[in-house]
């Protein structure tokens, strides 16, 4: 049988997001799809979008019958089979942070600290704050080359939806913990540095951490933008060549 080549990847993550996929906690990336399907008007209470010249309707339950009609392909789901940017099950998502690239590289250590493992005033636990001392400036995880990541990921799953639509299950994906209260009423805990924030549901919390990534206005949670979906687990070492 032919093998099937591995696909590679880089995605940027914000600094909570490398450190909840670092802890075991988060297993799903969500990210704008780019550019937005476009949503239509097609009469009879109808929502239409269209990406990339295909066409797709969702019937409302209102009208007495619910499901989907589409010119060319399968909606989102073929639309994730054929257009994925982080590939398919198997295909591989290497992580692109903040970084420094602070000490000379050796064949054993690249040389470079990151951005999420640094708080400015409490430091990274176990490891001797002056490494910290001589960075000069970090530079932006969109300019991280390959060899300079630590983190890649094996995509397990892909799939289409609107954010809004996350239930609990993705949100605890998200690395968004439920910590129930003193009334054992359950409250949302999201984490920014050394800090932990509450928030009364699931929905607002990812909403939060959603917003403070993406600040334009049709990407914000508000305007309720279609995502990709990546589930993941930590990849094996590939071998040597």
């Amino acid at each position: 049988m032919e093998q099937v080549a591995i696909k590679h990847a880089g995605r940027v993550c914000d600094s909570r997001s490398v450190r909840a996929i670092l802890a075991g906690q988060k297993t799903e990336l969500r990210f704008p799809v780019k550019p937005q399907p476009s949503e239509v008007k097609a009469g009879m209470g109808l929502a239409a979008f269209t990406y990339k010249d295909d066409w797709y309707w969702v019937h409302p339950e209102s009208y007495g019958h619910s499901g989907t009609v589409t010119n060319k392909k399968g909606g989102p789901t073929d639309w994730a089979k054929e257009f994925s940017p982080v590939g398919q099950p198997g295909d591989r998502v290497w992580i692109r942070e903040e970084f420094s690239q602070a000490f000379r590289a050796t064949k054993t250590n690249n040389g470079c600290v990151y951005r999420a493992d640094y708080h400015p005033e409490f430091g990274k636990i176990g490891l001797d704050r002056s490494l910290y001392d001589d960075v000069g400036r970090w530079s932006r995880a969109v300019h991280m080359p390959r060899t300079a990541s630590r983190i890649t990921l094996e995509v397990e799953a892909v799939r289409l939806e609107r954010v809004q639509e996350i239930n609990e299950e993705g949100v605890a994906a998200e690395g968004i913990m439920c910590i129930p209260n003193s009334y054992g009423r359950p409250m949302y805990a999201t984490h920014r540095g050394s800090h932990c924030q509450w928030e009364m549901s699931a929905e607002s919390a990812m909403g939060r951490l959603w917003n403070e990534v993406h600040k334009k206005p049709h990407l914000r949670w508000e305007a309720n933008p279609w995502v990709w979906v990546a589930g993941f687990k930590m990849a094996d070492p590939e071998p040597e060549p």
